[in-house]
């Protein structure tokens, strides 16, 4: 396609338009895809904004057009489409319903015609697809495979029905081709792995309960037992917290318990600690009197050379005083 701006080739894979993001910016989407046509095919003929709107009604047609000409002495047309969100449930299959009922709005809006898929829509389908060249054939139908969320299946032919909601009673109904018997197909993710079924805390009291309290309140209506079962649930919800903050306490206080103890048991242990430093600061003292004691010994020893000498030189001095 040579038009600047345009968006239209694999916009299913664009980030903007794919999953989560497509059911936030489907509205940005349409818009866009009105804007580029209305200038590209249609010369900017058309109103600058068009009235869409997603029907969650439509389980088979994806997408609808009603013309019609306002209440007012102008008698100005108008055109209000319609999208299927069980059918168009990806970007490149609102871009393609979109695309088709454009062109009836045109035929309307610039020619005053309803001809359903006469010439005038066949005019610009046609021009659709030259000027994009890179969009498929806009057809009468559409060949959209439903993806529903729920499929029934035959146990002789293995027929599948499919349903959006699990509103096919499989006790009353049977195959319409070979009248067997109908199951429910088991529900499945992407990746083929099983759903388990989820039901919530307040629909599961009022499947056990609801029957109790209708007998115990004989003659209310639905509305009476409901709010009864609703005030029993939130009460019994109150005492289920209680509990759960009773047992934490207790945790929490046996937790603490379990500190305690230690820290009372560690000073024992650490009495060999503490008597450590007591030991190295006596071998310190050990050690700076250890020389003090060496030198004592020395001063003894000398002075008790001294003596010796000293006796020695009196002795001398005896003897030479006899011989004299």
């Amino acid at each position: 396609c040579n038009i600047p701006g345009c968006f239209l080739r694999d916009v299913e894979k664009s980030r903007r338009y794919s999953g989560r993001n497509f059911k936030r910016n489907k509205d940005e989407l349409v818009q866009r895809i009105y804007a580029l046509f209305n200038s590209s095919v249609f010369d900017n003929k058309m109103p600058e904004k068009v009235n869409v709107r997603w029907n969650k009604k439509m389980l088979r047609t994806a997408g609808l057009c009603t013309t019609g000409e306002l209440s007012q002495p102008d008698r100005k047309p108008y055109a209000k489409i319609e999208i299927s969100l069980k059918v168009c449930d990806s970007a490149d299959r609102v871009r393609d319903t979109f695309i088709h009922e454009i062109c009836h709005a045109a035929s309307w809006m610039l020619h005053g015609l309803r001809d359903s898929h006469g010439d005038t829509w066949k005019y610009y389908a046609r021009k659709c697809n030259t000027v994009h060249p890179e969009l498929p054939m806009v057809t009468r139908c559409h060949n959209y495979k439903i993806n529903y969320k729920i499929y029934y299946e035959c146990g002789r032919c293995k027929s599948r029905i499919g349903r959006y909601t699990k509103s096919l009673d499989t006790t009353r109904y049977i195959c319409a081709q070979c009248k067997g018997p109908l199951f429910m197909v088991p529900l499945t993710r992407k990746d083929g792995t099983p759903i388990k079924p989820h039901v919530r805390p307040f629909a599961k009291y009022v499947q056990q309960n609801y029957r109790l309290v209708k007998e115990e309140l004989g003659g209310l209506k639905h509305k009476d037992v409901m709010i009864k079962l609703g005030s029993d649930f939130t009460a019994k919800k109150q005492q289920q917290l209680l509990l759960q903050q009773q047992q934490q306490q207790q945790q929490q206080q046996k937790q603490e318990q379990e500190k305690q103890e230690p820290e009372k048991q560690e000073p024992e242990k650490q009495e060999p600690e503490k008597q450590e430093p007591e030991k190295q600061e006596q071998q310190e003292n050990q050690e700076q009197q250890e020389p003090e004691k060496q030198e004592q010994e020395k001063q003894k020893q000398q002075e008790l050379e001294k003596q010796g000498q000293e006796k020695q030189g009196q002795e001398k001095q005896g003897q030479q005083q006899q011989n004299h």
